[in-house]
């Protein structure tokens, strides 16, 4: 199963073409969009937040050359650090790029699934990472960008557990999301609930398909990241 962050696997020779285009694994692509529309719900409105989104989104196009998201990314924070005048503004381009880099490192020691689990784990946290440094509340952004990302990986895990060819996969991506679902309950027992109440539906739905298709489980699964989405903006607003 080929993934938005097969670039990755070695051996890799970095190319000095340009271009644009969206990664091919749609789920990816998903989860990016909600997590940037809800960010911008966090962030305080203002030219820092809306260059920083341009510079991610220049970056997660550019996924397929690993040399150029990495130009894109610290280039963007340079850009970011001077416009603002605060250093603080180019920490989740910096970090989006050195985590590319650090990934792309030790991808010889990562399988697929490994690769797909921690490029999803970036493309959730990044965007409230960035709304943090822009002016939101330090504890709203990590706890909605907590939230967000335990959904993507255990979205991720149901998808890869109703299909016996990829269940080898599962555990990684339900281990890191156990973990944060364990520290959302201490935090905030309510997100809890309202997180993961969609994907118990989702479960009681798969429970009369035996093997559900790619297509199934990609609209069930987006369903349920727009129903987080959702859940975690009104929360805020309360």
């Amino acid at each position: 199963m080929s993934t938005a962050f097969d670039h990755l696997k070695p051996p890799h020779r970095p190319s000095l073409a340009f271009g644009l285009k969206l990664p091919k694994e749609h789920g990816a692509v998903v989860i990016f969009s909600l997590a940037s529309s809800l960010s911008a719900s966090l962030a305080v409105k203002g030219p820092v937040f809306a260059l920083g989104l341009l510079v991610l989104w220049l970056a997660f196009l550019s996924l397929h050359r690993p040399l150029q998201c990495a130009l894109i990314a610290v280039g963007g924070a340079f850009i970011m650090w001077l416009s603002s005048g605060n250093p603080m503004a180019s920490v989740t381009p910096l970090f989006m790029a050195g985590g590319l880099k650090i990934v792309e490192a030790a991808a010889a020691r990562l399988n697929a699934p490994g690769r797909e689990t921690f490029g999803i784990l970036g493309v959730s946290i990044l965007p409230f990472m960035l709304a943090a440094t822009a002016g939101s509340p330090l504890s709203d952004a990590l706890l909605v960008g907590a939230c967000f990302a335990a959904c993507a990986l255990t979205g991720n895990a149901i998808v890869r557990s109703a299909r016996q060819e990829l269940k080898a996969g599962v555990g990684l991506p339900l281990a890191i999301s156990a973990l944060l679902w364990f520290g959302i309950a201490l935090v905030e027992p309510v997100l809890l609930v309202l997180c993961c109440l969609p994907f118990s539906l989702e479960m009681f739905w798969l429970q009369g398909h035996e093997k559900p298709s790619f297509k199934s489980l990609g609209i069930a699964a987006t369903v349920c990241m727009v129903l987080v989405t959702i859940s975690l903006a009104l929360w805020r607003s309360m």
